[in-house]
């Protein structure tokens, strides 16, 4: 086997990950905001133009060669686990490569105008993350290549590194160039389906290292419904994990305004001020159902997280959802409309897809505080529970307020 051989060996095994880790996640997530946009771009000048069906045919080869250059994101309906990679059924080559001629002389400037204006363009997200463009023109007789790839896809060594796997090393063409099997996906094609596998399969990796810290200098405390488990302003010297049942935390304002700002349940934990240096708790967390918590003072958090690697990985991935969840909320709140951030809101109350159908919502959360939570008014709020139940989106009896399914067509839907 040559030494050119070996390079495109490596090539078609780069990218084999099928899911996104947590730094890929942050990235592809934050950059839904365009100026959060960090894309690597990579400008190689040529001494002349190539012939361009050579050099579509040399992209076609690539993306076959890679698979990863065939595959988009694939992202969960709700923030209940990171993105995964699925081949684009409906790939086409011409999406993603580009021929363009610089004005005029053709400056460096004004190639490097062009690159700018490219680099903070931003992706088409429902395709693979990578755009290649032939510039021509360029003073001199020259030519230019400009490579585009998301954050996400790679960093800027590892483009700099599949781009010295793939190229060729002599000018003439190589004939019998290898391919790669297209990569099968494991996981649901579909929005839908892929929220519901991911949350089958968080429920059968519940952390059980987590509930086994009860051992490690931990404590388990069970409270009754209407509980305070901590309130605001009391001291910040633990971490919290819920190990069942369901807890409410809200803020409090100076004027004795009240504020509910998250539901959490089983797999949550709470009191994360304590790891960020708060001296006092900032919110106050009620149990609204017969509760049980593990409390894991700070230091030996802070313990767990360094010697328990399971531990730490479920922790972090709580708080990578987290930060999506605001971010999630953010964008709910000032894109939305009222009606489809009251149907989001109650299926997050709801916990869809964390256990049985249906899921049912406790009479606690009332109007008014649905209200204050996406910023409406309680009639508003009224009329549109009255409109989601006559379509059969939700139920009233005497024990609760009962979430279908059904509703998140409320929240997908345009």
């Amino acid at each position: 086997m040559t030494g050119q051989d070996q390079m495109w060996d490596l090539a078609a095994s780069w990218g084999a990950e099928e899911r996104m880790s947590e730094p890929e996640t942050l990235m592809w997530r934050s950059e839904r905001q365009p100026r959060l946009s960090s894309p690597k771009c990579s400008l190689m000048i040529l001494d002349q133009a190539p012939d361009w069906d050579r050099f579509v045919a040399a992209h076609e080869w690539a993306t076959r060669l890679v698979p990863r250059c065939r595959q988009r994101v694939l992202d969960p309906l709700l923030p209940v686990g990171p993105p995964v990679w699925v081949t684009d059924e409906a790939f086409l080559l011409e999406h993603h490569v580009r021929r363009t001629h610089l004005p005029g002389e053709g400056t460096m400037a004004q190639l490097l105008e062009l690159a700018q204006t490219q680099a903070l363009t931003p992706f088409d997200r429902s395709r693979p993350l990578w755009e290649g463009t032939l510039v021509e023109g360029l003073e001199g007789g020259r030519a230019a290549y400009l490579l585009k790839l998301h954050h996400s896809l790679t960093d800027g060594l590892g483009g700099i590194q599949l781009m010295a796997l793939v190229q060729s090393r002599v000018r003439e063409h190589t004939a019998d160039k290898p391919t790669a099997e297209p990569r099968e996906s494991s996981y649901p094609t579909d929005r839908w389906g892929l929220t519901t596998a991911v949350v089958r399969e968080q429920l059968t990796q519940l952390p059980a290292r987590v509930r086994q810290t009860a051992g490690l200098g931990t404590r388990v405390l069970t409270y009754a419904p209407r509980d305070v488990i901590f309130s605001q302003g009391d001291p910040c010297n633990s971490v919290m994990y819920v190990r069942a049942g369901g807890v409410r935390v809200s803020v409090l304002s100076h004027t004795g305004k009240e504020a509910i700002v998250a539901t959490l349940g089983a797999g949550d934990f709470l009191g994360e001020g304590a790891l960020a240096g708060h001296a006092v708790r900032l919110e106050t967390a009620t149990a609204t159902i017969t509760t049980t918590v593990n409390v894991v003072p700070k230091g030996q958090m802070l313990a767990l997280l360094h010697s328990h690697h399971a531990f730490s990985d479920r922790f972090i991935n709580h708080m990578l959802a987290r930060n999506a969840r605001l971010e999630a909320d953010l964008v709910d709140q000032l894109f939305n409309s009222s009606e489809k951030r009251l149907a989001r809101t109650l299926l997050l109350l709801a916990r869809y897809g964390r256990g049985e159908q249906p899921h049912r919502v406790l009479p606690a959360v009332s109007q008014e505080a649905l209200a204050e939570m996406i910023g409406t008014t309680r009639s508003r709020v009224n009329f549109f529970l009255n409109k989601f139940r006559k379509l059969g989106f939700i139920e009233y009896d005497a024990e609760g307020l009962t979430i279908n399914p059904s509703l998140l067509a409320v929240v997908v839907h345009d």
